[in-house]
């Protein structure tokens, strides 16, 4: 079974997982072209097939965009 790690007995089995825990602030970002130009990274990153596609002033307007300031930053894994 993918994710888990099966072990000889049943108390000896573990999940493979992989965390992060960010300490910060964290703001919203109210600068209409700031927002503009994080919201056309995430549809080059994750839709392609829409870069370069005018994203409406109406879908600019009404998305929450949260700015992290990261203070310190840690993560673990487990595989």
């Amino acid at each position: 079974m993918e994710g888990f790690n099966i072990g000889e007995t049943p108390c000896n089995v573990n999940t493979e997982y992989e965390s992060v825990v960010i300490m910060g602030t964290a703001a919203l970002v109210k600068d209409y072209n700031l927002k503009e130009i994080v919201l056309n990274k995430i549809v080059e990153k994750y839709a392609p097939h829409f870069n370069g596609t005018k994203i409406s002033d109406t879908k600019i307007e009404g998305t929450g965009v949260i700015e992290l300031i990261i203070k310190e930053l840690t993560g673990k894994y487990y595989k």
